[in-house]
């Protein structure tokens, strides 16, 4: 009614009745969560969504129930999985681990991510404050069934102190069809030199025939994980356990040579693909990526999203850079913890032996993922064999459980973030002396010139932030040990998973 009417319509209280009512819905959800709430539950942090959906669904196609209400049924405690942000997971961590925070006010079980981990084992191995696991490998038996490499992330001073959730062997995924209608047999294909020829001839064919956005392998051109798994497949960590750094070893210079001529100048057939989600899966479907490496959980997305891929990919190894060399690398990795003062360490393990590694726990993992788990007598399951129709009919499971025992150690440490940022600067310098057609004597020049400055800038860091004396690195202040990023400069499973890392 109009103001002449002699009445007013108060704009204000729609506003005012919604806001009521939402804040008494929260309320009422916030009781029913109270109320559903167990002070005994035990609580599991994590930070992929892959993780949490193997965790609660139930096992597809089996009837089970989900492995949070099996462990219950057989403990009698329930578990509350909680899902953050990996860098909000580190944050809130560390800042729980400074406060010498105890009991209850930890999280059970947490998962850390590869490139996060560390921040955690900076210190000596008595001030880590995750529990050393070693008894209880040598209780389970886990020594001799785990897959010795993937150990080599999460260990220091011979104390592990997580458990592997996986091993992530890296193969080369590629587009049988368009490969094949080029006239290129890629299984012929032996190093990665071979690799390159072939590749040249992919884009120029293709280019021919009315595609110029094709380009035969996914490969960043900055940033540098695709560079680092390359780099891990020659046994090169750039940063190693013992803190020695390795940027300008000779074998780092001729990959970043090689790697830059991949991606820059006339003459590259290397790019991104798209980025957001999983657009790079659409990619490979509309074939402007002809190939791409794969470890293991990259395999869970093509299937999930792709709808037109029936067939027409296949997998290999990697090439070769060298006779002998290793066919594969890594890429990705997380441990599950305990922290060193949870309040019940026991019921903490016992509910990471029920999610990694009883019967239904690897089963609810195989339906779920490609994720390959790290102890070996997961991999005897007969549906390891089963045909893949993605790959025509490939056992792309066991395929990367043959890979398993040549996955290279990865080593992380706080200052392999620092590392990483410096490998791409060097990069980029690589790839302007590409685009300027430098020869390769001068490329080379301009690679070791940049590699060994930035070795004299990670050993400066590294030197100035060690400190020698137990009782001194009490007093640092764990939430500002790294004051770089590791995370964002690797990718791994958690950059494909709804936005948990950008």
């Amino acid at each position: 009614m109009s103001r002449a009417g002699g009445s007013s319509f108060p704009p204000g209280l729609p506003i005012l009745v919604l806001i009521l009512v939402a804040a008494c819905a929260w309320l009422i959800q916030l009781f029913v969560a109270r109320a559903d709430e167990n002070p005994d539950d035990l609580r599991m942090w994590i930070f992929a969504t892959s993780h949490r959906d193997t965790y609660l669904l139930p096992i597809p196609g089996s009837g089970e129930q989900p492995l949070v209400d099996s462990f219950k049924a057989m403990h009698g405690r329930g578990v509350r999985i909680e899902l953050t942000h990996a860098r909000a997971l580190d944050t809130r961590l560390l800042s729980l681990f400074q406060s010498n925070a105890r009991g209850e006010k930890l999280p059970d079980v947490v998962k850390i991510e590869i490139g996060s981990v560390g921040k955690f084992l900076r210190v000596p191995a008595d001030d880590v404050q995750f529990l050393p696991l070693n008894s209880f490998f040598e209780r389970e038996g886990l020594f001799e069934k785990t897959v010795t490499a993937r150990l080599a992330p999460w260990t220091r001073d011979g104390q592990i102190f997580g458990v592997p959730h996986d091993v992530h062997p890296v193969t080369l995924t590629y587009r049988h069809d368009l490969w094949t209608e080029a006239g290129i047999d890629l299984e012929s294909v032996v190093t990665w030199s071979d690799f390159a020829s072939a590749a040249r001839r992919y884009r120029e064919f293709w280019r021919a025939r009315g595609h110029p956005e094709r380009v035969a392998l996914e490969l960043t051109p900055s940033a540098p994980g695709d560079l680092i798994t390359l780099l891990l497949q020659r046994d090169l960590n750039i940063v190693d356990q013992s803190l020695s750094v390795h940027l300008s070893d000779p074998r780092v210079v001729d990959t970043v040579a090689q790697y830059a001529r991949w991606v820059a100048g006339g003459d590259k057939f290397a790019g991104p693909t798209s980025s957001g989600g999983n657009n790079w899966v659409n990619d490979l479907e509309r074939g402007d990526v002809g190939a791409l490496l794969t470890p293991d959980w990259r395999v869970s997305y093509i299937r999930s999203v792709s709808s037109g891929l029936e067939n027409k990919l296949r997998m290999r190894t990697l090439p070769l850079f060298e006779p002998g060399g290793r066919p594969t690398s890594t890429a990705g990795g997380t441990m599950v913890a305990i922290p060193r003062h949870a309040r019940d360490p026991e019921a903490s393990w016992q509910l990471i032996k029920h999610l990694l590694f009883t019967p239904e726990g690897l089963e609810a993992r195989r339906v779920r993922s490609d994720i390959l788990p790290p102890q070996r007598d997961a991999w005897v399951h007969p549906a390891y064999d089963s045909p893949d129709i993605i790959y025509g009919g490939l056992a792309t499971q066991r395929f990367f459980a043959n890979l398993a025992d040549f996955v290279p150690e990865r080593h992380a440490t706080a200052y392999s973030g620092l590392a990483a940022g410096r490998l791409s600067l060097a990069l980029l310098d690589a790839t302007r002396a590409v685009e300027q057609n430098a020869t390769e004597d001068q490329l080379r020049v301009i690679i070791q010139s940049s590699l060994e400055e930035a070795q004299r800038e990670v050993e400066t860091q590294i030197n100035f932030q060690r400190i020698d004396k137990p009782e001194s690195l009490k007093a640092v202040s764990l939430a500002h040990q790294l004051p770089f990023p590791v995370a964002a400069t690797h990718r791994s499973e958690i950059d494909e998973s709804e936005g948990i890392l950008p």
